[in-house]
């Protein structure tokens, strides 16, 4: 009984720690529980009270090392969030720069379209009202055929339309690729504004 009663006691001092059970009276304590219940169960309540103490601490340490890992863990993850918006932000900026560029270029096409498709309208008003075949001198002797020349300048008049249609298909194409990127730049800004949203939920909860 008296080696276990020191085993307990050696058990429990060693839990608490030397100086600590001394210094809080761990002899007074156990004397004064010898005095009210016997000695086996004084022991066996020191020792309870030390196993306590002992993992109280231990728990708690414990504890707190899980939730700085899970605080890491959820920063790690907030910073890939931010990260991954930052890296969407980027490219809706050049999206948007681009989109930008095409449509200032098909402005200036658009106006000098315009300016051709005024020199095609004047120079058929001059064709069809003003227009005066060359004639040829008498005295020359080179064959002539007033018609041809006529001929020239219609065909002329076709390559100009052909130009201005090409370059009115190429305007257009321009045109339908702006409105395409600006769907496609609503969409993904519509995605960052959701990935901001998810941030500051996820920045929020790590707070709490």
């Amino acid at each position: 009984m008296a080696s276990r009663t020191s085993f307990f006691l050696n058990l429990s001092s060693t839990l608490l720690g030397a100086p600590r059970a001394s210094n809080n009276g761990f002899t007074k304590i156990f004397g004064l529980l010898v005095s009210r219940y016997s000695t086996r169960l004084a022991s066996q309540a020191i020792f309870g009270v030390a196993c306590v103490c002992f993992s109280v601490p231990l728990f708690t340490n414990l504890y707190l090392a899980l939730r700085v890992l899970w605080i890491q863990r959820k920063i790690n993850h907030l910073n890939q969030l931010v990260d991954h918006r930052t890296s969407m932000h980027e490219a809706n900026k050049r999206k948007l720069e681009r989109i930008l560029e095409v449509k200032e270029d098909t402005r200036k096409d658009m106006e000098k379209w315009m300016e051709g498709q005024e020199d095609l309208e004047k120079t058929l008003v001059f064709i069809i009202f003003d227009r005066e075949l060359p004639q040829c001198s008498v005295d020359n002797d080179v064959d002539f055929d007033p018609t041809s020349v006529r001929h020239e300048q219609d065909e002329e008049l076709l390559r100009t339309c052909a130009t201005l249609k090409e370059y009115r298909t190429k305007i257009e194409e321009k045109i339908n690729w702006a409105e395409a990127a600006s769907k496609e730049l609503n969409r993904s800004t519509d995605e960052e504004e959701k990935e901001m949203k998810r941030m500051q939920g996820e920045l929020f909860r790590l707070l709490a």
